[in-house]
């Protein structure tokens, strides 16, 4: 938690070299971002959930999908149908370690919207993650 709201207690101002210049800036303790989760089996409720979020103005910024047994082609196609909803979304697709390749066949129209993580993952990774990609 410490790596994401910046460093403990109060450091004042902090001064260090760049390309000869001097730069001060005031060590600030961020808030941390706030999610909420919410969970649904796959298919058509994640659609649904994703619609009834954007009609009450508050539309996801990620989406976690874990992948378990299903197909890469399912979770493709998922993840497609949910960036024709919303074009900014960020998707993690999270797979089991018993799945002994990366999955070749999971290419998306949007690279840069998307991460892939083998399950066990830590809770902080996940946070720092998010954090990231939304």
């Amino acid at each position: 938690m410490r790596l994401l709201s910046g460093p403990a207690g109060d450091a004042g101002l902090v001064e260090r070299p760049i390309k000869d210049k001097s730069v001060a800036s005031s060590a600030v303790q961020l808030p941390l971002p706030q999610f909420t989760l919410v969970s649904v089996e796959m298919g058509s409720q994640v659609l649904a959930k994703v619609a009834e979020a954007q009609a009450t103005g508050n539309p996801f910024t990620l989406v976690v999908i874990d992948v378990g047994s299903g197909e890469w082609e399912v979770v493709r196609d998922l993840v497609e149908r949910l960036w024709e909803r919303d074009q900014a979304l960020r998707c993690i697709v999270c797979s089991s370690p018993d799945r002994a390749s990366w999955p070749h066949r999971l290419i998306v129209s949007r690279p840069e919207q998307w991460a892939f993580l083998r399950i066990p993952i830590l809770a902080e990774e996940v946070f720092q993650l998010a954090c990231c990609l939304s």
